[in-house]
């Protein structure tokens, strides 16, 4: 199957939202099947872990037999704890939120529908204590629920909330700015304590991000993008960044 590897993913205000797939047990495998290979394809390519279906174009969409203007509620999953080699969709997929631990734990992104994957972003996100929703491996179908020690909750999160037409771009509330020191130290808490803790996760995100880091400007209520240092490199532009 043909994949286009010039055409990049769409980017934030054209994410469309994806509503559930009714009567999922009635997909024929042949569709299924199809819809797995390319996704893994896609993934591998792109070194990404999970893939929203909402991410693809119109006519990839339409040659996988979707609608153009109207795209599945599919998650790609190329691997976590459950899911090893061959990947596997999750169609309808639904996240149970832990709210015991709240909103508030900074969780470090990229995001190919955010200046195509070369900025890094810390947003809160909740924990999520499962994931449901009907699982496709390529040999077995079913509904089936994962533990938070299954399925990155992270990735759930993040893909689920493409699946419904937003990217972090869409929450600047909950970007963390790496300038203030309040944020800061909130994102230094995730961190194991390790000698020079501070200096040395500084340069872990440089080389993880050597692009920078998206905020958002409280102030100016503005995005940026900041290097692992905090020094602003200048107002967030996805052109700059393809």
């Amino acid at each position: 199957m043909e994949i286009h590897l010039k055409e990049p993913l769409l980017q934030h205000g054209q994410l469309p939202s994806a509503p559930e797939i009714n009567d999922p047990l009635n997909i024929p495998d042949n569709l299924l099947q199809s819809w797995l290979s390319y996704a893994k394809q896609r993934c591998d390519m792109n070194g990404y872990l999970c893939l929203a279906f909402t991410e693809l174009s119109e006519e990839e969409r339409f040659k996988l037999g979707f609608s153009k203007d109207l795209p599945p509620r599919v998650i790609y999953y190329r691997r976590s704890d459950q899911i090893l080699e061959t990947g596997a969709l999750i169609i309808n997929p639904l996240a149970r939120e832990n709210l015991e631990f709240g909103y508030n734990r900074p969780m470090i992104e990229g995001c190919g529908s955010i200046a195509y994957g070369q900025l890094g972003y810390f947003i809160k996100r909740p924990t999520v204590s499962s994931t449901t929703g009907y699982y496709y491996d390529g040999s077995s179908y079913s509904f089936k629920t994962f533990g938070s020690s299954g399925i990155d909750s992270g990735n759930s999160i993040h893909e689920i909330t493409h699946l419904n037409g937003e990217t972090a771009m869409d929450h600047p509330k909950e970007l963390f700015d790496i300038r203030d020191a309040n944020d800061w130290n909130k994102i230094l808490e995730i961190v194991k304590p390790v000698e020079n803790k501070e200096e040395r996760f500084r340069e872990v995100l440089k080389r993880a991000f050597p692009n920078g880091f998206l905020i958002y400007n409280r102030e100016r209520k503005k995005f940026e993008v900041v290097d692992a240092h905090s020094n602003t490199l200048g107002g967030f532009d996805n052109d700059r960044y393809r």
